[in-house]
């Protein structure tokens, strides 16, 4: 069990999780979890949407059967706050997201998941996020959020409500949820990939609250693509055959860097300049244009006189790729020069 210890309050209170690492065993099963990340501390706790929630930084972990055979696996939320107690939250007012390496959140409020055994220490009440099946020696990432829901009235003020996540090897179940989707941007697209098969998608987008896809999208080897106008602050939420939605990551940067500069400083072709308004960039070059990119902020000058260059940022998003180029000569005849633009061919793809 991984203790996560919760307060959710009005009051600036809040309990931090003792790190722990247990390996949970049933028969031959045999699930480790480890590359934890710091726990969620929540302090001063107030109402937000399904957006803001999932903009924090949650709690991340990382499952391993380290079994000879597939371990059918539950991911199970514990309350460890009395029920009975007034002074405990209901847990129609938890906001809880659970995402994973080959899907996006699963939103829920916590008592709309189905209650389970409770087998951790001190736990009251147990409800299953998630059931999956891990093949012998795979790991699988994860991806834990919990807020106070966007709905909670003055009942919650002043209440508290701490869970744990246990992880449990199962024998007697399948393995539960097939189909997934997994969204990122990519070239100012959103792309998915889809895993089982699937026969519809639908999607809709939005800045406040999960909403209910009702927008078809085609399928087209194994993922969707969607071209749109990607607004900052958004989520995309998909549902795969009219089964579970799945809400992606908040999209924070969708601007392009700009165009990079060009520069020959002793004898090398050097990448430079460009600006993103997240801060970071890499640089992608093609010598002599021939479409094979390799990353790098500079490259030595070859027989080919020209490369192609693009940068991106972090989110993914590209600046217009520009063709240069390389005057040679003007490297042995400018030697007061420490560095200098490439010539400019005119032949700027997608240059604005």
């Amino acid at each position: 069990m991984i203790g996560i210890g919760l307060t959710y309050s009005y009051l600036s209170t809040s309990e931090k999780q003792e790190k722990t690492n247990y390996i949970f065993t049933n028969g031959c099963f045999n699930i480790e979890i480890y590359h934890e990340t710091n726990s969620i501390e929540i302090t001063g706790a107030y109402p937000i949407t399904d957006v803001e929630g999932l903009k924090k930084d949650g709690y991340k972990f990382t499952i391993k059967n380290n079994c000879s055979k597939p371990a059918i696996y539950e991911i199970n939320l514990e309350t460890k706050s009395d029920p009975g107690n007034s002074n405990t939250l209901n847990s129609e007012y938890v906001r809880v997201s659970l995402s994973g390496d080959t899907f996006d959140n699963i939103l829920t409020k916590l008592s709309e998941n189905k209650k389970t055994i409770a087998s951790g220490n001190n736990s009251y009440e147990a409800y299953n996020l998630y059931t999956g099946e891990l093949d012998a020696g795979k790991t699988k990432e994860f991806h834990l959020r919990e807020w106070l829901d966007y709905e909670a009235t003055k009942e919650a003020a002043g209440k508290v409500y701490k869970t744990s996540i246990n992880v449990v090897a199962v024998s007697n179940k399948d393995g539960g949820i097939k189909k997934e989707i997994k969204t990122d941007i990519d070239s100012g697209k959103m792309k998915g990939k889809l895993t089982g098969s699937a026969s519809n998608v639908k999607y809709c987008i939005t800045k406040t609250n999960e909403c209910e896809p009702d927008q078809d999208i085609a399928i087209q080897s194994g993922g969707i693509s969607l071209d749109w106008q990607i607004d900052n602050n958004t989520s995309l939420c998909t549902k795969v055959d009219n089964g579970i939605t799945y809400c992606s990551e908040v999209i924070f940067d969708t601007n392009p860097p700009t165009i990079p500069n060009v520069l020959l400083v002793d004898g090398k072709i050097k990448f430079e300049g460009s600006t993103d308004t997240e801060g970071e960039v890499r640089y992608f070059y093609s010598l002599g244009c021939t479409g094979k990119y390799t990353e790098g902020t500079e490259v030595a000058i070859d027989e080919s006189g020209k490369v192609c260059v693009y940068a991106q940022d972090n989110a993914g998003n590209k600046s217009p790729e520009v063709q240069r180029s390389i005057d040679v000569v003007a490297a042995v005849t400018k030697p007061a020069q420490d560095s200098y633009y490439c010539s400019d061919t005119s032949k700027h793809q997608n240059d604005p």
